[in-house]
């Protein structure tokens, strides 16, 4: 596993390679555009990391407040809790790293803010506040089945670490040896496990029976929460050049934002790491596109999905938003199915990449490994769940004048074909 996710790391050098002569030849288009547009990335990046590091010391001790006394009965490691609410590149790291009590339990929580942490932060304020209205119920359909996946991502990965002895840094680390060797009791592994369960299946219930409810929480939870990295981030700013804050009230502890003697790698240098691997990760997305681009869609178009499912599938793995963008031209199904992939699925190939080469290489491998499994499970569990209701929901909004009478039509009709030529071949050859 150390060795695929070296080999991994060597590719995206390489791209980064064949991206900067692109740029020197062409900056605006191309090869060259996708390598500019990773340093272009680094404000954006920056602006919700910084503003989730500097309020770390308070969000750990909500999160103590809160969870504590619950995980400290039930024997889980708190931060199991931090993990399922703030995602690797907006906070994971560092919170799941401070709370935990062992390496084996950072890196447990570390796999949960892989797959969970976006959810509450991002994915979820950022998607009903981008797709059409119209298309919130089968959306919130897609994040139930994705969520419902998540345990099983998490425990694919921690099994994969027990059982090939990956060894890891024991710290945030650029610079650090992955050498040290993580040792998981089965109960461990399964008591940790206990409140991912239990919070998945919590937040898949609440999405199934009260999704007009939660479409309203969460766009207000998504603009409070856009609000206060933006206010936080301005107050870091002025207490770094003027130290005014940290003067006048005794309760300042919010975190610097830049390097200093205590930490090396505060948010601007963790921003920054992440935009430099995207330097390669950019122009490979590019690369495969262009090369494999036509192979992916003929793969995607066999295994269930639409032109536009097996693009939008494509498009999650680089970066989820780009994925919400083409939602509306996806037929219901592929929406409930694209968006339960994208759970776990999302910044395969981008953001969730880079983070894990600069500061956990060993694990690179075992995390793409395990998001592709907590992708797939997804798409079987909108299959079972999802799918069935959104055909319902078609129905009536089509009913209803919500959607057009001949709208999506003609690309269910291509599905539709697709499926009964692979039925009839599975009779032949069960014939045969």
């Amino acid at each position: 596993m150390v060795l695929l996710g070296q080999i991994i790391i060597w590719i995206i050098m390489a791209c980064a390679v064949v991206g900067v002569i692109g740029a020197i030849r062409d900056e605006k288009s191309g090869i060259g555009k996708e390598f500019m547009t990773a340093f272009h990335q680094l404000g954006i990046i920056f602006i919700p990391f910084a503003g989730m590091l500097a309020s770390m010391p308070y969000i750990e001790k909500f999160v103590v407040f809160v969870f504590g006394g619950l995980f400290e009965k039930i024997g889980a490691d708190i931060s199991i809790a931090g993990a399922l609410i703030m995602a690797p590149d907006m906070g994971g790291y560092q919170i799941t790293e401070s709370l935990a009590s062992s390496p084996e339990t950072w890196v447990i929580a570390l796999f949960v803010s892989y797959c969970s942490g976006p959810i509450i932060c991002y994915s979820i304020p950022m998607g009903f506040s981008i797709i059409d209205k119209r298309d919130h119920k089968f959306f919130g359909l897609g994040i139930m089945a994705g969520i419902l996946s998540i345990p099983f991502a998490v425990m694919a990965m921690t099994l994969l670490v027990k059982f090939t002895g990956t060894p890891v840094r024991e710290t945030i680390s650029n610079t650090a040896s992955s050498d040290f060797n993580l040792i998981y009791s089965w109960g461990q592994i399964w008591i940790n496990m206990l409140p991912i369960l239990v919070f998945c299946l919590i937040l898949a219930l609440l999405l199934r029976f009260f999704i007009d409810l939660m479409v309203k929480a969460f766009l207000v939870f998504g603009r409070f929460l856009d609000i206060a990295i933006k206010i936080v981030l301005v107050l870091s700013i002025i207490e770094y050049f003027t130290g005014i804050f940290s003067k006048l009230f005794s309760w300042w502890e919010f975190a610097p934002i830049i390097a200093d003697a205590e930490d090396q790698f505060r948010a601007l240098e963790n921003a920054g790491y992440i935009a430099l691997m995207l330097a390669g990760a950019y122009p490979m997305i590019y690369l495969i596109d262009k090369f494999f681009g036509k192979a992916l869609q003929k793969l995607g178009a066999k295994c269930g999905f639409t032109e536009h499912g097996s693009i939008g599938i494509f498009a999650t793995c680089a970066e989820q938003i780009a994925m919400f963008g083409i939602v509306k031209k996806m037929i219901p199904e592929d929406k409930v199915k694209v968006v339960a992939l994208s759970v776990c699925g999302s910044w395969l190939l981008g953001a969730h990449i880079s983070i894990t080469a600069n500061f956990q290489p060993s694990l690179l491998a075992i995390i793409l490994i395990g998001k592709i499994i907590g992708g797939i499970i997804a798409v079987f569990f909108a299959l079972w769940l999802g799918v069935p209701m959104a055909r319902k929901l078609e129905a009536k909004d089509r009913e209803n004048g919500v959607i057009g009478k001949e709208e999506y039509l003609e690309e269910e009709a291509v599905l539709e074909e697709r499926r009964k030529r692979r039925q009839k071949g599975g009779n032949n050859n069960a014939a045969v």
